[in-house]
């Protein structure tokens, strides 16, 4: 695919439940998916699908209601619908567990379709993402975050070992030594 912003086109669709998808495919090897944020579209992966697709099987497709992908007015386009889109894309390009990529909204659709519609996936990885969450967090989570904040030594050690997912509405600390979401956050991927 070129990287030139003028010439990228999408070749192939995909029919969902939601509407037509505009999708593509490059390279040959463990699959990856690239799911881009709003207001944009799958032309934001246009310098990194080609590199990655000279190891991996890459994926790259527009969301629901963007760029080559079916929209129209009063067209639902919420967190919730690009994850279930991302979910049946999954299951129709046949991929068992791939590597999701979400970028700002993306982000969101790749842990809605992997925590809530059952995306398996290999790895994930979330670039400046949208993540929502509970205002207030698990029990657990708290006392762990008192805790840890208490002192600048050991707010430092925190973040050598652990992944802070941050977006436009906050910043939420997942430990390495505990990777589970409590069901109060989930909650906030069904808007």
């Amino acid at each position: 695919m070129p990287t030139d912003p003028s010439a990228w086109t999408l070749t192939r669709r995909a029919a969902t439940s939601r509407g037509e998808i505009a999708w593509d495919v490059l390279g040959d090897g463990p699959p990856v998916v690239l799911v881009h944020g709003t207001p944009s579209r799958s032309l934001l992966w246009r310098n990194v699908a080609p590199t990655l697709a000279e190891r991996f099987t890459v994926y790259v497709f527009d969301l629901l209601g963007f760029g080559q992908s079916e929209r129209h007015e009063d067209q639902e386009v919420s967190v919730r619908v690009h994850g279930e889109v991302l979910a049946e894309l999954a299951g129709a390009w046949g991929l068992d567990a791939p590597a999701l990529i979400g970028h700002d909204i993306g982000g969101a659709a790749v842990l809605r379709a992997h925590l809530l519609e059952g995306t398996a996936a290999r790895r994930i990885a979330l670039v400046d993402a949208v993540v929502l969450f509970a205002s207030s967090p698990c029990p657990s989570t708290q006392t762990n975050e008192t805790s840890l904040a208490s002192s600048s030594t050991n707010a430092k050690r925190r973040s050598q070992r652990s992944l802070f997912l941050t977006g436009p509405f906050g910043v939420r600390h997942l430990s390495s030594r505990r990777h589970r979401i409590c069901q109060p956050s989930l909650k906030h991927f069904s808007m």
